[in-house]
Protein backbone atom coordinates (compact mmCIF):
# COMPACT_ATOMS: atom_id res chain seq x y z
CA UNK A 1 0.00 0.00 0.00
CA UNK A 2 1.70 3.43 -1.38
CA UNK A 3 1.74 6.71 0.03
CA UNK A 4 -0.08 7.18 -3.68
CA UNK A 5 -3.13 5.49 -2.82
CA UNK A 6 -2.96 6.74 1.25
CA UNK A 7 -3.23 10.18 -0.24
CA UNK A 8 -5.24 9.70 -2.95
CA UNK A 9 -7.80 8.22 -0.67
CA UNK A 10 -7.86 11.10 1.99
CA UNK A 11 -8.20 13.66 -0.89
CA UNK A 12 -10.82 11.66 -2.24
CA UNK A 13 -12.37 11.50 1.00
CA UNK A 14 -12.11 15.01 1.38
CA UNK A 15 -13.99 15.82 -1.58
CA UNK A 16 -16.92 13.86 -0.96
CA UNK A 17 -17.54 15.38 2.54
CA UNK A 18 -16.57 18.79 0.57
CA UNK A 19 -19.83 18.39 -1.40
CA UNK A 20 -21.87 16.95 1.52
CA UNK A 21 -21.49 20.11 2.87
CA UNK A 22 -19.61 17.79 5.84
CA UNK A 23 -16.99 21.17 6.33
CA UNK A 24 -15.33 20.12 9.32
CA UNK A 25 -14.38 16.45 7.81
CA UNK A 26 -13.35 17.72 4.57
CA UNK A 27 -11.06 20.04 6.21
CA UNK A 28 -9.60 17.31 8.25
CA UNK A 29 -9.07 14.88 5.59
CA UNK A 30 -7.67 17.60 2.99
CA UNK A 31 -4.76 18.46 5.76
CA UNK A 32 -4.00 14.94 6.12
CA UNK A 33 -3.66 14.54 2.18
CA UNK A 34 -1.51 17.64 2.58
CA UNK A 35 0.63 16.20 4.88
CA UNK A 36 1.55 13.66 2.48
CA UNK A 37 1.92 15.97 0.05
CA UNK A 38 4.53 14.65 -2.19
CA UNK A 39 2.29 13.19 -4.01
CA UNK A 40 0.33 15.74 -5.40
CA UNK A 41 -0.15 16.96 -8.60
CA UNK A 42 0.03 20.38 -9.25
CA UNK A 43 -3.35 20.98 -9.61
CA UNK A 44 -4.52 18.93 -7.23
CA UNK A 45 -1.78 20.52 -4.43
CA UNK A 46 -3.24 24.20 -5.45
CA UNK A 47 -7.22 23.50 -4.78
CA UNK A 48 -6.37 21.92 -1.90
CA UNK A 49 -4.41 24.62 -0.15
CA UNK A 50 -6.42 27.21 -1.55
CA UNK A 51 -9.57 24.93 -0.25
CA UNK A 52 -8.50 24.74 3.14
CA UNK A 53 -7.19 28.51 3.06
CA UNK A 54 -11.27 29.38 2.23
CA UNK A 55 -12.09 27.62 4.85
CA UNK A 56 -10.07 28.95 7.54
CA UNK A 57 -10.93 32.28 6.64
CA UNK A 58 -14.76 31.97 7.14
CA UNK A 59 -16.96 30.94 10.02
CA UNK A 60 -18.29 27.70 8.25
CA UNK A 61 -15.60 25.48 10.77
CA UNK A 62 -16.30 27.02 14.53
CA UNK A 63 -19.83 25.04 14.91
CA UNK A 64 -16.85 22.19 14.55
CA UNK A 65 -14.35 23.79 17.06
CA UNK A 66 -11.98 24.74 14.27
CA UNK A 67 -11.88 28.80 15.13
CA UNK A 68 -11.31 31.25 12.40
CA UNK A 69 -7.43 31.82 11.68
CA UNK A 70 -6.74 34.63 9.16
CA UNK A 71 -3.19 34.31 9.53
CA UNK A 72 -3.48 30.23 8.89
CA UNK A 73 -5.81 31.05 6.17
CA UNK A 74 -3.55 33.74 4.52
CA UNK A 75 -0.26 30.94 4.62
CA UNK A 76 -2.49 28.41 2.78
CA UNK A 77 -3.68 30.44 0.15
CA UNK A 78 -0.31 31.99 -0.56
CA UNK A 79 0.73 28.72 -0.90
CA UNK A 80 -1.59 28.23 -3.26
CA UNK A 81 -1.03 31.37 -5.34
CA UNK A 82 2.92 30.52 -5.26
CA UNK A 83 1.82 27.26 -6.98
CA UNK A 84 -0.51 29.61 -9.57
CA UNK A 85 -3.75 29.31 -8.64
CA UNK A 86 -5.63 32.31 -9.88
CA UNK A 87 -8.02 32.08 -7.55
CA UNK A 88 -5.56 32.36 -4.70
CA UNK A 89 -3.71 35.25 -6.49
CA UNK A 90 -6.98 36.77 -6.61
CA UNK A 91 -7.97 36.17 -2.93
CA UNK A 92 -4.26 37.83 -1.58
CA UNK A 93 -5.61 41.06 -2.62
CA UNK A 94 -8.23 41.09 0.00
CA UNK A 95 -5.60 41.08 2.90
CA UNK A 96 -3.99 43.45 4.50
CA UNK A 97 -2.00 44.12 7.42
CA UNK A 98 -2.73 46.52 10.44
CA UNK A 99 -0.48 49.40 11.82
CA UNK A 100 0.51 46.75 14.05
CA UNK A 101 0.84 43.84 11.62
CA UNK A 102 -2.19 42.21 12.49
CA UNK A 103 -3.75 40.80 9.17
CA UNK A 104 -7.35 41.97 8.43
CA UNK A 105 -9.70 40.76 5.37
CA UNK A 106 -11.18 43.23 3.29
CA UNK A 107 -13.58 42.97 0.74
Amino acid sequence: YSILNCSDALWGIGVVEERKNNFKTSFEYGRQAIELNKWFDEERKRHCLYTIGLLLQSDQLVTFGIKRDLECSYNYISQAAKLGSAGAQQELKHYKRGLFGQLKYVK
